[in-house]
């Protein structure tokens, strides 16, 4: 099993983990875990500003 990690805002981790399913059609996802935020230190604004962390669990099919 490989896990791949997107961190950023909401929005981009969101982002970034749809084109990158998008892009890796032939793996098998195992577990796609739900952004959490990376940091709570500054709660005014932090549904943005904080770093948020989206995490994806796969196996790559064996090569022929």
């Amino acid at each position: 099993m490989k896990e791949i990690k997107f961190t950023g805002t909401f929005d981009d981790v969101q982002k970034r983990a749809a084109e990158w399913k998008a892009a890796n059609p032939h793996v098998k996802i195992i577990n796609e875990k739900p952004a959490v935020r990376a940091d709570f230190e500054d709660h005014q604004d932090a549904f943005q500003k904080t770093d948020w962390c989206l995490t994806i669990e796969y196996e790559d099919p064996p090569s022929n």
